[in-house]
Formats: C-alpha cells, sequence, structure tokens
C-alpha cells in the first residue's frame, strides 16, 4: 500500500498524516482517502463556525467596547444637565442613553432637547414626555406636574412635541435594556418599588441588564439564580451577578435627600457602573423656574426633599 494519499477532492499531498491509524484497520486505499475527505471537511467546518466565529466575537467585543453615560428624569432641569454632561466629558463617556423624562417640572425643556439631541443621546420616553405629546392623560399628574406639563406644550417649538411623541418605550441596545419605570406594561409606567416588582422585571428582561428611574432614587438590584440584593453604589461590579436592575436616579430633581444630580456611568470592558452625583447651580435653575412662572413647589423640589 502506498504511504501518500491525496485527497480525492483537493489534491493535498497528506504524507505527514497518520496513515497508520487506517492501515492498522485493514482499510483499502480508495476507503483511506474518502476517511481523510472527512476528516479534513470536519475539521475545516470546526475552524469556520466555531471557532473562527468566537475569535471574531470576542475581537468585536474589544473593538466596540463603550462608556456609556446613562441619564434621566432630567425634567426640564438644564442646569444639572450641562453639569452631568461636564462629568461625562471627564469619563470619556462615547455614548449616552436617557431613561425619560426629558422635560416636565422646571423651566427650559428646549434647551435639555437640544443639548440630547445634539449629542445624539439614544432614550426612552417618560410619563412626562409622553403626557406633553398627548400620549399618556394629564389626570394621572398631579396639579403642580400638571400646570408643569401644560407650560411645557406651550414653550415647545414645532417638532419637538414630534421628538417626545416618536421616543420608544423600551430600547434594547446590546445587552443594554432601557425603560423608564417597568417592563411590565411599560406605558402605564409602573413603578419598581418590592421585591415582587424587581423580581417580576427580571424575568421579563432580555438582556442582562436594565437601566431605568421613575422613582429620582439611584440603586441597584443583583440577581443571581433566585438570590437578589440591592446595592446602592457607588460602584456595581457587573461580574458578580446574572442580571441587573439600574435605577439611574435623578439628573434634575433627586428624591433621595442628595440633592446632587444622579447618573451612572458604564463601562462594557471592565464591567464596572458607577453610580455618580453632581455638583450643580441649584439657585440659578430655582430662578429659572421661578422667573418663568411655574408652580413655586417644583423649585422648592430642588432644594429639599418633597416626594
Amino acid at each position: 500500500m502506498v504511504a501518500t494519499i491525496r485527497s480525492a477532492r483537493q489534491g493535498r499531498n497528506m504524507t505527514h498524516f497518520p496513515l497508520s491509524i487506517f492501515v492498522r484497520t485493514g482499510c483499502t486505499e480508495r476507503e483511506i482517502a474518502a476517511r481523510l475527505f472527512v476528516f479534513e471537511n470536519g475539521v475545516y467546518c470546526i475552524v469556520l463556525y466555531c471557532i473562527v466565529p468566537a475569535v471574531i466575537l470576542r475581537m468585536w467585543r474589544e473593538d466596540f467596547a463603550l462608556i456609556y453615560g446613562i441619564i434621566g428624569d432630567i425634567h426640564s432641569n438644564y442646569e444639572a444637565l450641562a453639569a452631568v454632561i461636564r462629568e461625562f466629558q471627564q469619563e470619556q463617556v462615547e455614548q449616552i442613553l436617557c431613561i425619560g423624562d426629558i422635560v416636565g417640572y422646571a423651566a427650559e425643556p428646549v434647551e435639555c432637547i437640544d443639548l440630547l439631541s445634539d449629542l445624539k443621546c439614544i432614550s426612552v420616553a417618560g410619563n412626562h414626555d409622553y403626557a406633553v405629546a398627548g400620549k399618556f392623560p394629564g389626570e394621572y399628574f398631579h396639579a403642580d406636574a400638571r400646570a408643569a406639563v401644560l407650560w411645557t406644550v406651550k414653550q415647545l417649538p414645532d417638532g419637538y412635541t414630534d421628538y417626545l411623541k416618536n421616543l420608544p418605550l423600551v430600547k434594547e441596545i446590546n445587552d443594554i435594556t432601557l425603560v423608564h419605570g417597568s417592563l411590565n406594561h411599560p406605558e402605564i409606567f409602573y413603578y419598581i418599588v418590592s421585591e415582587r416588582d424587581a423580581r417580576l422585571n427580571l424575568n421579563l428582561l432580555k438582556t442582562s441588564i436594565c437601566f431605568y428611574g421613575h422613582t429620582h432614587v439611584p440603586l441597584a438590584v443583583l440577581s443571581d439564580n433566585r438570590n437578589m440584593r440591592v446595592e446602592s453604589g457607588p460602584v456595581i461590579d457587573l461580574n458578580t451577578a446574572e442580571k441587573f436592575l439600574i435605577n439611574v436616579g435623578s439628573v434634575g430633581q433627586p428624591r433621595d435627600w442628595d440633592l446632587r444630580a444622579s447618573c451612572v456611568v458604564y463601562d462594557t470592558k471592565k464591567k464596572i457602573v458607577k453610580i455618580k452625583r453632581i455638583k450643580y447651580d441649584i439657585d440659578r435653575a430655582v430662578e429659572k423656574i421661578y422667573s418663568a412662572g411655574l408652580p413655586r413647589i417644583n423649585a422648592m423640589r430642588l432644594t429639599e426633599y418633597i416626594s
């Protein structure tokens, strides 16, 4: 029997292949050639369909790893938003995400929308956004919030209302989900305030991490199988659990006894989330609310805790 078999398909010299494996079984040259053909193509398939995609996926994750800045509940507070954006620049944030409620309560809805649009921020809708756009009933709000909604409608130039109207309720970006209140009927804007709420949302979550808001209180819910725990930050290690619900707090109207603007920075390469608090010119924001003729309590919310 010859020591060299040529592949029937490719004609490559197979001298270096251990033919003794087949010779000891008494295979004919034709059988050996057939088996070598199957072997070669099997290896080719493994490399092409398993190893290569895995390598490409790893390279893609490394090349496209981003630092995200996540914000929400801005509520027309441009002073707070501008301070947060300056912090994002220091953090080298590459993409800004927003969990909604760009408008409402404070005096600069146009300026906030303009800034987010200029920064190509990806946003979902909050209940105040949809109320201004006529997609959520104003009766849902208490009197001071409703007054701000009606005032905001009058301030927005053509096109701005459409911008708010076209915001989605839920947005998935890679392994991130954005929602304002809850994944359970997001159009109703439920709050996540209990263990039951958290478990329901974790079960509905299709990605590993969800950024949300609505309560104006930053915190993180971490889930690993059936175990669940709550952390307040300031740093959350995403290597310590499987799924995460992270409330980014409020840029423009925090309600956790800390008057500083709240935001989140997510480094996808390091798998670290930082909850950050940023000082801003509260007095100037308050003066703008008074000057606009908005309810005084909307200004008081920036200087003291009012639920």
